[in-house]
């Protein structure tokens, strides 16, 4: 029974730290393969690629792609955005449990953003 003053802590993920930091990196990587990918999609110029490519059946299969390369360009943008978000939360509950100790807080939430945006920017100027 606890005592009427004293609110129990409530962990927004049934995970331990060591699970936390698990996802974190996970979402670090799909952040830089989305990254990557988007960056990839949007620099890639079809007639080159078309060029490049071994073999007429390799060019039949690529050219409907590269003519959905804008549009697959846009989904990767989004999926890039949603795993740096996914990375901040992640980083943030991560924080909150093991630094700051007082859970999902402002504090963890600004301590969580300094960690976590000059990385996501450096990240970001690395790949493109």
């Amino acid at each position: 029974m606890t005592h009427p003053g004293l609110v129990p802590s409530v962990r927004p993920f049934p995970v331990d730290s060591d699970g936390i930091v698990l996802l974190a990196l996970c979402a670090l990587a799909l952040t830089s393969l989305f990254g990557l990918l988007r960056a990839a999609l949007l620099h890639s110029v079809p007639s080159r690629v078309l060029e490049l490519a071994r073999g007429e059946s390799r060019r039949l299969r690529l050219k409907p792609l590269l003519d959905r390369a804008e549009s697959l360009a846009t989904s990767a943008s989004v999926f890039w955005i949603t795993s740096q978000i996914l990375f901040v939360v992640f980083v943030w509950v991560l924080v909150g449990e093991v630094f700051a100790g007082e859970g999902l807080s402002a504090s963890a939430m600004g301590l969580a953003l300094v960690i976590t945006v000059p990385l996501l920017v450096v990240a970001g100027a690395l790949l493109n």
